[in-house]
């Protein structure tokens, strides 16, 4: 895939330091988080990402991990909307834009992931009281006074991603490239713009990248979260049995032993009470 980053279009006056495209890799079925996990490419390079699948599977409460299965289990189904599937870094920022909008009544446009709001956006000027509001409360969730009840996801499909670039064109495929895409060979070179005066053609190397997607193995890796021992399986009483065996010397015989002790113990009484000689021999059975 080639980009072209138009960058005659960007901002005037400095408002885009940067030129570049940021890339994203993610399941069809999940938004696509770039602000957290996108990646910078920038132009005349050609960069490479290669995949590897990875599908973690997690138990619910009430082992160890507590994940949850869908928005149902969260405060924020009136933000999830239907379709999207729960994930812990979504719920994050539902759980960032849900406390601004209840703390400082607006919404923060860098968390806005759904259309259907009512309140207004946040006045992010400096020393604005919106602004003063979010900071302050940005400062508690880095601080750990306040936290977000998001769980890891018990179904998750995520994507190891190795990273590789090169110049892109190189010196011999120059040529070809800008006719190809229609650039000029040099910013030097003009054109005549509608009004007859000369305009700068852009140049292939400020504004074009291209990046290759695909996975280095057909492979799959499984991160599953298993019982040790499911209580409806004989795998929990045999491991009983055996530490009991181990750390008591407990066997199959010396429950009996056991049961004899408590027999004599009986009887022993009975003959206590009734002011017989105690004794095995004396036993009324």
């Amino acid at each position: 895939m080639v980009i072209n980053l138009e960058q005659a279009e960007y901002m005037l006056n400095g408002l885009t330091p940067s030129a570049g495209a940021r890339i994203t890799i993610h399941s069809t079925s999940t938004r696509a988080l770039s602000d957290e996990f996108g990646t910078d490419v920038q132009p005349a390079t050609a960069t490479n990402f290669a995949l590897h699948e990875v599908n973690y599977t997690r138990l619910s409460s009430p082992y160890g991990s507590y994940c949850f299965s869908n928005w149902k289990e969260t405060n924020y189904t009136a933000y999830a909307g239907e379709g999207w599937p729960y994930t812990q870094d979504q719920c994050k920022r539902f759980c960032f834009l849900s406390s601004i909008i209840s703390d400082c009544g607006c919404f923060h446009p860098q968390y806005l992931d759904t259309d259907d709001l009512t309140v207004k956006p946040c006045n992010l000027q400096s020393n604005s009281n919106d602004s003063i509001c979010v900071e302050g409360l940005m400062q508690q969730f880095d601080s750990g006074d306040r936290t977000c009840q998001c769980n890891p996801a018990c179904f998750e499909l995520d994507y190891e991603i190795s990273l590789s670039s090169a110049t892109w064109p190189a010196k011999q495929y120059k040529e070809k490239a800008t006719k190809l895409y229609g650039f000029s060979s040099s910013s030097t070179e003009k054109s005549s713009g509608s009004n007859g005066s000369a305009e700068e053609l852009p140049d292939l190397s400020e504004n074009l990248l291209q990046i290759k997607v695909y996975f280095d193995s057909l492979s799959l890796k499984t991160v599953q979260e298993l019982e040790d021992y499911p209580l409806w399986q004989s795998s929990m009483m045999s491991a009983l049995g055996g530490v009991l065996s181990l750390y008591l010397g407990i066997s199959f015989a010396t429950l009996f032993e056991i049961v004899e002790i408590f027999i004599d113990l009986i009887h022993n009484m009975i003959n206590s009470i009734a002011g017989r000689p105690v004794g095995r021999k004396h036993h009324v059975m």
